[in-house]
Formats: C-alpha cells, sequence, structure tokens
C-alpha cells in the first residue's frame, strides 16, 4: 500500500509539473539565460554564449533545467521549449549584432534527439535567421555525442540542412561517448567541447591534462575550434593555455546570467575599443 501511495504521489507530481509546463509556455514564464564563453587571452574576453533556458514559476521562483527538461524530452514539450528559446535567443543576437556590428559573438543553442528529429529544423531556423537579420555563422547548433547516435534520415538530412543553412555546429561534452573518433569524420562538426570531466584535474593530474592536450591537438589539426568547459579556478587556466587551448567556457569565467547583464558585460569589453579608435 505505501509503495502504491508512493507511486501515486510521484504520478501526480509528475502531471502537475507537465500541465504546469504547459501554462508556462502559453504564459511566458520561460527566460533564456547565457553562459559567457571566453577566449583565453591575457585578459579573457567574451567571444560566445551559450543560451540556456530557465523557467521562473510563479509561486516557486526559478526553477533550474534539471527539474523539468527530461519531463520535457519525454512528452514532446521540448520541441516547444526549443522553439521558445531560438526565438528569444535569435532576437537577442540579431539586436546585439546591430548594436556592436562587426564583434562577431556568437550563441549557441542546446539541440536535444528529438528536436533534431523535427522535419522543420531546418525552415524554423532559417525564418529566424531571416527575420533578425543575423549572420548564420554567429548560430551555434549544439549536439552531444549521445544526440548525435542516432543514424536516421531525418537526422542526417537535418546536419545537412544545418550546414547548408550556414550555421555552426558544436559538439559538446566530447570524449564522454564510445565512438568520439568517429564522429570527427562523420558529422560535419565546426567546434568542440572538452567535456568538463576532464578540465575538472587538468591542473592537477598529468593523465587529465595528457587527454586535454590530445582532444586540443587533434581538434585543431582538422581544423575545429575547442572549447574547454568546465573551468572555476585559475590553476586551471594557466594549464590550459599552456597546453594550447583559446577558448573556455566555466564559472570561473562567468556563471549563467540574464540578457542584460550579458549585454552589460559585452559593452564593458566593446566601449573602451570604441574609444581607443
Amino acid at each position: 500500500m505505501l509503495f502504491d501511495d508512493e507511486m501515486q504521489a510521484w504520478a501526480n507530481h509528475r502531471l502537475a509539473l507537465e500541465n504546469a509546463l504547459r501554462r508556462a509556455l502559453v504564459g511566458g514564464e520561460l527566460e533564456v539565460w547565457y553562459q559567457p564563453i571566453c577566449s583565453l587571452e591575457a585578459q579573457p574576453a567574451i567571444v560566445g554564449a551559450e543560451a540556456l533556458v530557465r523557467w521562473v514559476r510563479p509561486g516557486h521562483g526559478l526553477v533550474l533545467p534539471g527539474t523539468f527538461l527530461h519531463l520535457a524530452e519525454e512528452t514532446g514539450l521540448i520541441v516547444d521549449v526549443g522553439a521558445t528559446v531560438l526565438g528569444r535567443a535569435a532576437k537577442e543576437l540579431g539586436h546585439w549584432c546591430r548594436e556592436w556590428p562587426g564583434y562577431g559573438l556568437s550563441i549557441a543553442l542546446n539541440l536535444s534527439a528529438r528536436e533534431l528529429q523535427q522535419s522543420d529544423l531546418v525552415r524554423r531556423l532559417e525564418a529566424n535567421i531571416e527575420r533578425y537579420g543575423i549572420p548564420p555563422e554567429l548560430l551555434e547548433i549544439e549536439l552531444t555525442e549521445a544526440t548525435l547516435i542516432s543514424e536516421s534520415e531525418v537526422s542526417r538530412r537535418a546536419l545537412e540542412g544545418l550546414r547548408r543553412l550556414g550555421v555552426r555546429i558544436v559538439i559538446d561534452d566530447f570524449g564522454t561517448g564510445f565512438s568520439s573518433l568517429s564522429y570527427l569524420r562523420r558529422v560535419p562538426a565546426d567546434v568542440l567541447k572538452i567535456d568538463r570531466s576532464f578540465v575538472e584535474e587538468v591542473d592537477r593530474e598529468e593523465s587529465a591534462a595528457a587527454i586535454v592536450g590530445a582532444v586540443l591537438a587533434m581538434g585543431h589539426a582538422v581544423g575545429l575550434e575547442v572549447i574547454a568547459e568546465g573551468v572555476e579556478r585559475e590553476t586551471q587556466v594557466e594549464r590550459l593555455r599552456e597546453l594550447g587551448a583559446t577558448m573556455a567556457q566555466g564559472y570561473l569565467l562567468g556563471k549563467p546570467c540574464t540578457a542584460t547583464e550579458l549585454r552589460t558585460r559585452i559593452r564593458d569589453q566593446v566601449e573602451p575599443l570604441r574609444g581607443a579608435a
């Protein structure tokens, strides 16, 4: 009886969360936050950002993605969540492109396996690019290795369509899959993100540094940009520079923030350069 009661409570909670998420999509409760991606020059500067969904739920405050994205994937609501993130991020990127022409800030959008299967994916991306006047190469699509396992015809057409559109493809969490090297041959990628599990100990363990160094060398050898994820210490930055890393992402360089906060950080970078010119 206790087990049945617990199962019923779980089912009721899940249904309530699903209904609340449906209302959130209609009521505009979802926000797009951004985590900066920085160059590792002597003075790290923001060169891009990863778009992240946040849910500001009435009566509950900020709901983090881990609470609801799995449910969204299971129910198919992830397609609507992704469309919301795409529309908001594309609009804001368009504003920034006009405000700072030539700056070249890129925005990366995470794409789930279910979204990659949508037959109208490329058309929706193209519509947003045209609507907001975005150079397509400044819009990036992040795909995990798990997502790329799919060999369906729809997925292949989607990847080909993304390439023709001119958006850049990022392989996220690189190194955590079983066939990492094979993806470099099969997927038309532009960027690799080294998983944080390797970067975490890069400044403390030679084995971790050797793996990161090998991925950096391999990526650069085939013409890919490489981003180190999960940077939280200055000593990690120092070691990554020694290994040849040029870009990184992590709490040390910038926590996820609102569009307004990101704009302020970029403005503080850009305005001094304009004054010097």
